[in-house]
């Protein structure tokens, strides 16, 4: 019991010592879990910054994006509007041109109608003088019919019958002359019919070119009306060079367009690899869970042979639960500092810029750590040295004291055997005294004399051996009297120290659970983030989806204008072509029409000369029939009857001339009026081109401000950006400095753990001794006492500059807002000019005047706004935006009328 009280108290002993230790090691472990938990913080918050820093660049990226192609967007329509406007200035210059060539053409048609008034003219002169001539052949004919008869009754004289056969010879001669009059008369009436007919048909066209070259001015008058709307208060007057001066800035804006879709091209691959490197840390999770999983197996297995291995040995189990609490402990700090490595190091592949590590406070760090493990290792080694040394004490004490029990043992049995033998011969004794001799009692008492003196010598060294025993007994008695105060003053000091290390560990308990309560909104904070991640994933696939809608769009529009100029450029060629046929047919006609008239005056002016000579010889044939008057009373009445009815054939033939001239006359009157209107349209048009110049001027100013808002935004952006990356290189060398110091403290652990490895069990002490002294020798020069109120405050100024990278998130995300809010504006000014342009396509394209005109007297005979106003709407290409602003300003009194005005204004 003595031995068993010593070595109870030698194991109380050796568990104060090792509380002793408990509490270093609890010391370091604290240091590791505060050490680790502000890594874990560090990291989470890291990456929680990496997350809001790469989700604001991505946002601003995109919103980038979305403002260069709103901006493209915008600058393409306002190129096309310009083209369009330059286009239609053109085309209104053609106009002008067509319309100078056609008032020419009308001046020349003008000229050829005079032409015509006076052939027309010279044919009623003509056919007075055929009357003449009819009048004076009958007359020359009743004269001869008379002078015949006058012959037969009256012989004239010689002189009288050659004068009358010259008479008959000069009218056979006139009549020849009449009838080579008559056919050229005829071919001259078929070649008047025939340009007649032509210049007919000239006018019908040229009237329907008239109309048709009303309805574009009208389109065009609508389109500008349409286009410039919203402008029409700010119209001023334009020169030349100020146009010339917007052609240029035009150019120069095309220029930076181009550039600035450079600079978008180059963005986008910057994106794009931004993407690539952002999901690449991703893939390597399932690998490292597999690793985590197989890591804690094996863990779990060393955790299974070391509860074997303990519970094999009683003595050493406390100190063995302790050690084995002390590697899983150890190989859960490796497992996570493993995972965190991993993580660091994927984190530090995508940081671009990295500040330099400082290396005093890295070293500092790192001997604070492998100072406070290697005093703990020391002093478990000299604990575990000790409670060996005990152990073997005992050890040895015990072999004594079972080697005097078993003397002891074997001594009594001798004594039992030779009392056996005693009383075995008193009953020999006692038998054979009865039959025996005394010779034989002799050797009896002899022999028991003997054996009494045997029995008395084993007594004596009997009591030898108890005296013996009896003194090593009051020795290990005293002995054990000293170890039992000693046990007592060592219980007492073990028991203070075990109440202080238990209310150590229930304050490192409430720490652990504060902890780990931080762990866990950690945890939660990063799910939340993640989730935040994942909505700002989907939020910039819809605005991919979107751009990629509007750009095709865009490109739906761009073929439209393509398939439109195609179009008017056809047109164009046609109504050339058409014009340079009609030039050519008016030339012909022209050419014709003077070489017949240069005829026709020379005929006539042959046949004045002729009738000249014919009045020049009417009055000698009246002096020379002055005589014959009486005779030729009744001739002179007949000639009276055939001169009235020659006076009506005229004026019969008279009157479908007349007929024709008013005609004439009325057709160049409207053809007047109509140049008139359509100068005037073309002054309107010239007007209206001049407030397109205007507002193009105007709109080219707003995108000028646009482009310096978004670059004081872009400058803004990218100092925003430095400011976070120097944020995030900091904290990553902060990342990196407590890496290096959990590495270092990690080869500590492992030392550690190699010199409490339950393998060496089998091994004697000093083997065990070289690996801690030279694990104290390594560690010697780099030990340094632990501050944690420093990692507490380098905590809370990371906290500080986490709180100020959220607030920077904010701001970024206040002008994420604002870009998008700018860039609403924009597209709502993109969808007023596609739905203006949308108007003006289906103007182009020839709406049907008449259909719009029953429109609107629909409306204004039912006032039917809910029927009406979407069939205007798809008319006119009315914006969501105009169709909301009618709906609701339609309340207010005199809304239709107002409208109406309006559009007959246009």
């Amino acid at each position: 019991m003595v031995v068993k009280n010593r070595i109870v108290r030698m194991g109380i002993h050796g568990r104060a010592v090792g509380y002793e230790d408990l509490l270093k090691e609890k010391g370091v472990l604290d240091a590791m879990k505060e050490r680790d938990r502000r890594i874990e913080t560090l990291s989470t918050e890291l990456e929680k910054a990496k997350q809001g820093e790469l989700a604001s660049q991505e946002k601003v990226e995109t919103i980038k994006v979305q403002m260069g192609e709103a901006k493209a967007k915008a600058k393409d329509l306002m190129m096309q509007k310009m083209r369009q406007a330059e286009e239609e200035k053109e085309v209104l210059r053609n106009l002008l041109h067509q319309k100078d060539e056609e008032l020419a053409s009308l001046r020349d048609l003008e000229r050829r109608t005079t032409q015509v008034v006076e052939i027309e003219t010279l044919r009623a002169q003509l056919h007075d003088a055929r009357q003449a001539l009819d009048e004076s052949r009958k007359t020359g004919e009743s004269l001869k019919a008379r002078l015949v008869s006058m012959e037969r009754e009256i012989r004239l004289p010689g002189d009288i019958q050659d004068q009358c056969t010259s008479l008959e010879s000069q009218v056979q001669e006139l009549r020849n002359e009449k009838e080579a009059l008559h056919l050229k008369i005829a071919s001259l009436d078929t070649c008047i019919e025939e340009q007649t007919a032509k210049h007919i048909c000239e006018a019908v066209e040229f009237e329907r070119k008239i109309l048709e070259l009303d309805t574009e001015v009208h389109s065009l008058r609508d389109q500008l009306d349409r286009n410039f709307r919203v402008d029409e208060g700010k119209r001023e007057s334009i020169r030349e060079d100020d146009i010339v001066a917007l052609r240029s800035t035009v150019e120069s804006q095309r220029s930076l367009i181009s550039s600035l879709e450079e600079e978008l091209h180059s963005l986008h691959s910057e994106q794009e690899q931004l993407t690539d490197q952002q999901s690449r840390p991703l893939l390597p999770r399932e690998s490292e869970a597999e690793e985590i999983v197989k890591f804690e197996e094996m863990v779990s297995d060393l955790r299974q042979e070391i509860a074997s291995l303990t519970s094999s040995n009683a003595k050493l189990r406390a100190m063995c639960e302790m050690k084995s609490h002390f590697e899983t402990l150890c190989k859960e700090r490796e497992n996570e500092l493993e995972t965190l490595k991993r993580r660091i190091g994927d984190e530090t592949k995508r940081v671009s810029q990295v500040g330099a590590i400082s290396p005093l406070t890295f070293d500092e760090d790192q001997q604070r750590s492998q100072g406070k493990c290697v005093d703990g290792a020391e002093s478990s080694t000299v604990d575990l040295h000790a409670l060996d040394e005990r152990c073997e004490d005992g050890a040895r004490e015990d072999s004594v004291v079972e080697n005097l029990r078993k003397e002891l043992a074997h001594q009594e049995q001798l004594r039992e055997a030779a009392e056996r033998k005693a009383a075995n011969l008193d009953k020999v004794l006692q038998d054979r005294s009865l039959g025996h001799s005394d010779s034989d009692i002799t050797e009896l008492n002899g022999k028991i004399q003997e054996l009494e003196g045997q029995v008395a010598s084993r007594q004596a060294e009997i009591l030898k051996v108890r005296e013996k025993a009896k003194s090593y007994l009051w020795e290990i008695n005293a002995e054990n009297a000293k170890l039992k105060k000693k046990l007592e003053e060592e219980q007492a000091s073990g028991l203070a120290l075990s109440q202080e290390y238990e209310a150590k560990l229930q304050h490192a308990l409430s720490i652990q659970t504060g902890v780990e309560k931080k762990a866990i909104q950690a945890s939660e904070e990063l799910e939340g983030s993640l989730g935040v991640i994942m909505e700002c994933q989907t939020k910039i696939s819809a605005l991919e989806r979107e751009i990629a809608l509007e750009r095709m769009k865009v490109d739906e529009a761009n073929e439209k204008t393509l398939s439109i100029q195609s179009e008017f450029n056809s047109y164009k060629e046609k109504a050339r072509m058409a014009l340079s046929e009609r030039d050519a047919a008016i030339a012909v006609s022209d050419s014709a029409v003077d070489r017949a008239t240069r005829d026709l005056r020379e005929k006539l002016m042959q046949a004045e000369a002729k009738v000249d000579e014919l009045s020049a010889l009417v009055p000698k044939l009246e002096s020379e029939i002055s005589s014959l008057t009486e005779s030729l009373r009744a001739a002179q009445q007949e000639k009276e009857s055939a001169s009235s009815a020659a006076g009506l054939d005229r004026e019969t033939t008279a009157a479908p001339l007349d007929l024709v001239r008013f005609e004439l006359d009325d057709r160049i009157t409207e053809l007047e009026k109509e140049l008139t209107s359509t100068m005037a349209r073309a002054s309107d048009a010239e007007a209206r081109s001049a407030s397109l110049t205007v507002k193009l001027e105007i709109l080219e100013k707003r995108r000028k401000e646009a482009e310096g808002q978004l670059a004081a935004t872009e400058e803004a952006r990218k100092a925003l950006a430095v400011e976070h990356n120097r944020k995030v290189a900091d904290l990553e060398e902060r990342l990196r400095k407590e890496n290096a110091s959990l590495k270092a403290l990690r080869r500590t652990t492992t030392a550690v753990a190699m010199a409490f490895d339950p393998s060496g069990g089998s091994e004697s002490g000093m083997t065990r001794v070289p690996s801690i002294s030279s694990a104290n020798s390594t560690g010697q020069s780099v030990r340094v006492n632990f501050h944690p109120e420093v990692s507490h405050e380098e905590i809370t100024s990371l906290k500080n500059e986490l709180s100020r990278l959220r607030e920077s998130t904010l701001d970024s995300q206040k002008e994420k807002e604002m870009h998008m809010e700018q860039s609403a504006l924009l597209k709502r000014e993109l969808r007023e000019l596609e739905g203006k342009y949308l108007a003006v396509q289906t103007l182009n394209q020839g709406t049907n005047y008449e259909y719009l005109k029953n429109m609107i007297i629909r409306y204004l005979e039912t006032d039917d706004l809910d029927t009406m106003l979407p069939v205007f709407a798809a008319v006119l290409s009315f914006t969501p935006e105009e169709v909301r602003k009618i709906r609701e300003k339609r309340p207010q009194p005199q809304a239709g009328s107002s409208m109406f005005r309006s559009f007959m204004m246009r």
